[in-house]
């Protein structure tokens, strides 16, 4: 950990501070270097974030995830059997660190249901843009807008019409809305 006066010649000599992402935009004063350096030296909290990965639930699931889908996006792979010139249409128009890139997707979003979070059924492997499609209302291919419907229809089309049934039944039985 740097003293303060290091913290200081460190900025001046790289224009950030440690711990910060960005460059500020204008000079630092010396009260506002004492500040970010307060917060560098602060210990960070303990407490474990839920889904995040100090937290073994999470890890637990994760794994589970990772082996049950072998390593691949749930989507890419139906397609490849399913429809191979869509298939390809997707690998011709997303860069390759884009597709090669997986999430773990809730098919039930987090904020929709609390009891699914940790449910593996609830989790797939997707690449990321696939995974940021779905989320926000496109197409997953072509990346044109959809309908809630549409997006639904693309979760059966991954998951199967008796996973994402299931799922819906389970989030409406504790509760919840659908």
């Amino acid at each position: 950990m740097l003293d303060f006066e290091e913290y200081v010649n460190y900025y001046k000599k790289y224009k950030r501070c440690l711990g910060q992402m960005q460059n500020p935009k204008h000079t630092l004063s010396e009260r506002e270097l004492k500040s970010k350096y307060e917060k560098y030296i602060k210990p960070k909290k303990e407490k474990t974030q839920k889904g995040s990965w100090d937290d073994p639930l999470w890890q637990e699931v994760a794994d589970k995830v990772w082996k049950r889908d072998k390593n691949e996006c749930r989507l890419l792979s139906k397609l490849k059997i399913d429809n191979p010139d869509l298939y390809l249409y997707f690998i011709k128009n997303n860069m390759k660190s884009l597709y090669t890139k997986l999430d773990l997707a809730h098919i039930i979003p987090r904020s929709q249901s609390r009891i699914l979070y940790y449910e593996p059924s609830n989790i797939i492997l997707l690449s990321r843009p696939v995974h940021s499609n779905l989320d926000t209302y496109h197409d997953p291919i072509t990346g044109k807008a959809i309908t809630k419907e549409e997006q639904e229809g693309w979760w059966r089309y991954i998951v199967g019409g008796l996973v994402y049934d299931s799922l819906l039944n389970i989030k409406s039985k504790k509760g919840q809305q659908v």
